[in-house]
């Protein structure tokens, strides 16, 4: 194993497995972005779209009842040593038109 993996097992006590992937949004209905995972440590979502997006742990995002991830570049984070339990909750979003999310989780494998 590298340095990183042994700075990883110290701290966390497992090995983890960084998951990468798009998720295309649309102005109609929430998408989930990723389903509850007891075994997630951290996310990141980074908007890449040209539209403004929302997300929300609730299953309804939106101007009032989400976080604004702003168009281009907007993006938003949770790690378990920050926000204890919060990464483990399923994520939802949704777009003001259609609009594409670059998500990165770290989970336990």
């Amino acid at each position: 194993m590298g340095k990183v993996s042994d700075f990883v097992n110290k701290r966390w006590g497992c090995q983890t497995q960084a998951i990468y992937r798009l998720v295309v949004l649309n102005a109609v209905a929430p998408v989930v972005v990723m389903p509850p995972n007891p075994n997630r440590f951290s996310w990141t979502i980074f908007n890449i779209g040209a539209a403004l997006a929302y997300f929300a742990w609730n299953g309804q995002p939106g101007a009032l009842t989400g976080i604004q991830l702003a168009a281009n570049g907007g993006m938003n984070g949770i790690r378990a040593e920050d926000e204890g339990e919060l990464p483990v909750v399923g994520v939802w979003a949704l777009g003001v038109a259609a609009t594409t999310l670059y998500v990165v989780e770290t989970v336990a494998i």
